[in-house]
């Protein structure tokens, strides 16, 4: 075994760590998402004004989940929706934030 062997050995045991752990994080989070009622999920939906804008924005939203985009880009294309969509997503990430 070399030593570039050795570094990815060390890279892919602290990779599995840290999955390991963002799993136990989120796990908590996942269960109250799935015993949330219906009741509590709709609110968390803003109230959609332009529908337009929503739909271009929810499909921004998939292109980037599907492709892995990076946040720098999600946020250059919202911002390029325009003003309406920018409102949106702050008030969304507001309804979002952990008490």
């Amino acid at each position: 075994m070399n030593a570039s062997d050795d570094i990815r050995k060390k890279f892919e045991r602290a990779a599995g760590r840290a999955a390991s752990q963002a799993d136990a994080e989120l796990r908590g989070q996942l269960d109250v998402l799935l015993k949330a009622t219906k009741t509590d999920l709709e609110s968390l939906k803003p109230k959609v004004t332009d529908r337009a804008t929503y739909e271009k924005l929810i499909a921004v939203v998939g292109e980037a989940t599907q492709s892995n985009m990076d946040l720098a880009e999600v946020v250059s294309r919202v911002k390029a929706l325009g003003g309406g969509a920018l409102g949106l997503v702050k008030e969304v990430a507001g309804r979002l934030r952990p008490v």
